[in-house]
C-alpha cells in the first residue's frame, strides 16, 4: 500500500505539470518544477532582498535574498491570487478572485482575509502609503480604502468594463486602465472616476505613473501610451512588436521594462524608444515584472517560473527550475527509487529518477510524436509508447535495456497511435 501511495505522490507532483494544484499545509509537495508549479501573476519587492510573489489557488512565495530562493507563504484560501503590494517590512495586501483581500502585519507569516463588500474578481491593487488604498477588478469594480484596509468602500466607475491596472500617483490622484481601452482618472483620492480618451479599442493591461502628469500604459496589439499631462492626452509609443504586453515597471525616471507573453521590452530615456531583448525563453509565459533596485529586477509568470535580471532586462537567469514543461501523460516506478516519465507534444521527452523522485533527468527531448505510456520491469529495462492518432503509421514503440542511456525504436507497423502498454 505504501508503494501505490508513493506512486501516485509523483504522479500528481510530476505528470500534472500544467494543472494548479494546492498543496498548502499537507503532506504533498512539489516536485517539479521548483520552487512550485502554479501561474505566478504578480511580484513586488520593498527592498533589494525582500519580496513576495502571488499566483494561483492561493499561492504565496517570499524571497529574503533578492529572489534567488522562495519560501512558501499559507494564505488561508484556494481563490487565485492576482496582485501583491507592501507597505512596509511587515504590512502587505493582495487581491484576488471573487473579491478576496488579504492582509499581514507580520511580513506573511500569516494573512487575514478582510471584508471588501464584492465579489468580482480583483485584478489589482495598490496602496500608497499605510492606510490609503485603491483596487480594481471585473465590471468596473473600484475600491477604496482610508484605514489600512479594515474598511473598504465600492465606488461608482461609470462603466460595467473589467478592469487590469490601478495605481495612485499620489494622495489624491490616481488611474486604473482596462477593456475596449478605457483610462480611468481621480482627482479626488478615488472617490469619483472620470474616464479618458485613450484612442484605443483593444485591452490596456497595465499603469505606471512617475508622478501627478508623467505616465505610461501598455496594452495588447502592442500598445503603450505616454502622458506628460495627468492623462488629459495621450502618445502612441513605437514598441517594435503587435504582440500583447502585459506589465510595465520602472525603476526611475528612464529605466523601465515591459514584459509580453514570453519577451521582454527595455527602455533606457523614459519610455521614448524601446528594444526588445532576445531571452532565449520559450515555453513560458511572462505575467509581472518588478524592479528590485535601479539596475534588477525580477520577472514571474506561467506553471511558477522566476526570472532575475541584473542588467535592466538585457539578460535574463533562470531561478525557478523544471526537468521540463512538456506535457507528461505517465509515469512508472520499478521500485521506490527508480522511475521514468514520459510524455510531449508535438515532441516525445523521457524523463528519468533514481532518487524516488527528488530529482529528475532529461534522457529523450525529439521531434517524433508524443509518448503516452512508459512501464518498467527494473531499473535498467523499460518500453514507452505513443503517436499521433491523426497520422496512420506514427505509432511510436521505445525500448531500453541500459537504465535509459539509450532508446532503441521498435516497428509498429501501420497503426497511428499507442495509448497503453502491459508486460
Amino acid at each position: 500500500m505504501k508503494n501505490i501511495c508513493k506512486v501516485w505522490y509523483y504522479y500528481f507532483s510530476i505528470v500534472l505539470i500544467s494543472t494548479q494544484l494546492n498543496f498548502s499545509q499537507s503532506n504533498w509537495f512539489w516536485q517539479n518544477p521548483l520552487p512550485q508549479g502554479n501561474n505566478l501573476d504578480d511580484v513586488s519587492f520593498i527592498t533589494a532582498e525582500t519580496g513576495w510573489a502571488v499566483g494561483g489557488v492561493g499561492t504565496i512565495l517570499k524571497t529574503t535574498d533578492g529572489g534567488n530562493t522562495w519560501s512558501k507563504q499559507f494564505a488561508g484560501t484556494d481563490s487565485n491570487l492576482t496582485a501583491v503590494t507592501f507597505i512596509d517590512m511587515s504590512v502587505g495586501f493582495i487581491s484576488g478572485w471573487y473579491g478576496i483581500i488579504l492582509k499581514t502585519t507580520n511580513g506573511g507569516l500569516t494573512w487575514n482575509k478582510l471584508f471588501s463588500g464584492t465579489d468580482n474578481s480583483l485584478n489589482d491593487i495598490f496602496f500608497i502609503d499605510s492606510n490609503n488604498g485603491v483596487a480594481a477588478g471585473t465590471s468596473g469594480t473600484i475600491l477604496t480604502t482610508s484605514d489600512g484596509g479594515s474598511s473598504w468602500e465600492v465606488r461608482t466607475s461609470g462603466i460595467t468594463k473589467n478592469l487590469e491596472g490601478v495605481q495612485l500617483a499620489d494622495i489624491n490622484n490616481g488611474f486604473a486602465v482596462g477593456e475596449s481601452g478605457t483610462i480611468l482618472k481621480t482627482t479626488d483620492a478615488g472617490l469619483s472616476w472620470e474616464q479618458q480618451t485613450s484612442g484605443l479599442t483593444s485591452y490596456l493591461n497595465s499603469v505606471h505613473f512617475f508622478d501627478a502628469s508623467n505616465g505610461i500604459v501598455v496594452g495588447a496589439s502592442g500598445k503603450i501610451l505616454k502622458t506628460s499631462d495627468g492623462g488629459s492626452s495621450w502618445v502612441s509609443l513605437t514598441s517594435g512588436t503587435t504582440s500583447s504586453l502585459k506589465r510595465v515597471s520602472f525603476a526611475d525616471q528612464n529605466n523601465g521594462i515591459v514584459v509580453g507573453s514570453n519577451f521582454v521590452l527595455t527602455t533606457l530615456n523614459g519610455g521614448a524608444t524601446w528594444s526588445l531583448q532576445q531571452n532565449g525563453i520559450t515555453g513560458i509565459f511572462f505575467n509581472y515584472i518588478s524592479f528590485i533596485d535601479t539596475g534588477s529586477a525580477v520577472i514571474v509568470g506561467s506553471s511558477g517560473s522566476i526570472l532575475r535580471s541584473s542588467d535592466l532586462g538585457m539578460t535574463w537567469q533562470t531561478i525557478s527550475s523544471a526537468a521540463t514543461t512538456s506535457t507528461l501523460y505517465s509515469i512508472h516506478f520499478s521500485d521506490l527509487n527508480n522511475g521514468w516519465a514520459v510524455g510531449g507534444m508535438n515532441n516525445a521527452v523521457i524523463l528519468r529518477t533514481v532518487d524516488g523522485g527528488f530529482t529528475w533527468t532529461v534522457q529523450l527531448d525529439t521531434s517524433i510524436n508524443r509518448l503516452r505510456k512508459v512501464i518498467s520491469t527494473d531499473s535498467q529495462n523499460a518500453l514507452a509508447v505513443g503517436g499521433n492518432s491523426l497520422i496512420s503509421g506514427s505509432a511510436i514503440i521505445l525500448k531500453t535495456t541500459d537504465g535509459g542511456s539509450t532508446w532503441e525504436r521498435k516497428s509498429a507497423g501501420n497503426v497511428s497511435t499507442l495509448l497503453d502498454i502491459a508486460y
